[in-house]
């Protein structure tokens, strides 16, 4: 059991240069890993802008 990142970075490394097109899967592991990040961000992305904007009001 690896983590994804490191699991794509040994396909990358391996398998990949044996394949005809790999970046399919490739680009397909990079959107899987990028899901929860992209996900927590619009899940907080409100309170982001909320304390920037509240911060530089006045009064």
């Amino acid at each position: 059991m690896q983590p994804l990142a490191v699991s794509l970075a040994n396909y990358v490394s391996t398998v990949a240069s044996a394949a005809a097109n790999p970046f399919g899967t490739i680009l397909a592991g990079a959107c899987v890993l990028a899901a929860p990040a992209v996900a927590l961000y619009l899940v907080f992305h409100h309170s982001f802008t909320s304390t920037d904007i509240d911060s530089a009001t006045k009064g």
